[in-house]
């Protein structure tokens, strides 16, 4: 297999979905709306083989995304964020800015579902740029938001750090913020739903909100994000948000497992 994908494969939508990668795709994703996780990721990674023999990449980014969703809702943070890296790292190759947009969508929600908003700001940002080039303008207005709110908790735990202000007034600005961010999400993914929808490009995996904003205690905790899901060898190459800050502490904190998928389908 070569490394990166090169020029990118041009199929007729109808008779693409004739095609076996796309109808093991599409069974996996009937599993992965089940939560029937180990049956999906057979699935995908059977699907995952035959769209790099067809130099298929809008069907392998997808692949690699649904893997994601599947290894996040079986437990595995460390290989969902890999898988969706990945996805992202393929759709940005060949110059998807949809799928970029999709991709990193998908890589922040994980990332700030573990607290690390500083990560989750930068890919909201991308997605929100690729969004808005692929003609999204609703969810990349919805998902720049998101971004924003992200910034702005980094600058109270900055203020925190640097002894600017109390930590029990972050503490509540942030839960304050983080409950507008849930709004902010919610309301992207329900934008994200309507494009994909309307666009009829396919199916697309995403994890449901996994923020566990609405468990907040109100506490900040003074000590780094848990970053030993992102390697430099797992995670993209960083990109510099506008106006953004550095972390010095996460407000977040884990959420207990649950239903992590929404199933997509916009197949005619």
């Amino acid at each position: 297999m070569s490394g990166m994908p090169g020029k990118r494969a041009q199929f007729d939508p109808w008779e693409r979905q004739k095609r076996s990668g796309w109808e093991k795709y599409r069974r996996a994703i009937d599993l992965l709306e089940r939560d029937d996780w180990a049956p999906a990721l057979r699935m995908l990674a059977a699907a995952e083989t035959e769209f790099r023999t067809d130099d298929d990449h809008d069907g392998l980014w997808r692949a690699l995304s649904g893997q994601a969703a599947a290894h996040w809702g079986s437990g595995d943070a460390n290989l969902a964020v890999a898988r969706a890296t990945a996805a992202l790292r393929t759709a940005e190759a060949v110059g998807d800015v949809e799928g970029t947009g999709l991709a990193a969508w998908q890589l922040a929600v994980m990332l700030l579902s573990q607290g690390d908003y500083q990560w989750a700001a930068e890919l909201l940002l991308r997605s929100e740029e690729a969004l808005g080039e692929a003609g999204a303008p609703s969810p990349s207005a919805e998902i720049g938001a998101s971004a924003r709110l992200c910034l702005e908790i980094l600058r109270w735990q900055q203020m925190v750090a640097q002894g600017v202000a109390e930590r029990r007034t972050a503490a509540d600005v942030v839960a304050a913020i983080q409950r507008d961010l849930v709004v902010r999400l919610t309301q992207a993914a329900a934008a994200l739903r309507a494009h994909v929808g309307a666009t009829g490009r396919g199916t697309w995996s995403i994890p449901a909100l996994l923020l566990p904003v609405a468990a907040f205690s109100g506490r900040c905790r003074l000590s780094e994000p848990d970053r030993s899901h992102c390697a430099s060898s797992v995670l993209p190459a960083r990109v510099t948000p506008r106006n953004s800050a550095s972390p010095t502490f996460s407000g977040a904190q884990r959420m207990k497992k649950g239903s992590h998928t929404t199933v997509i389908r916009s197949f005619t």
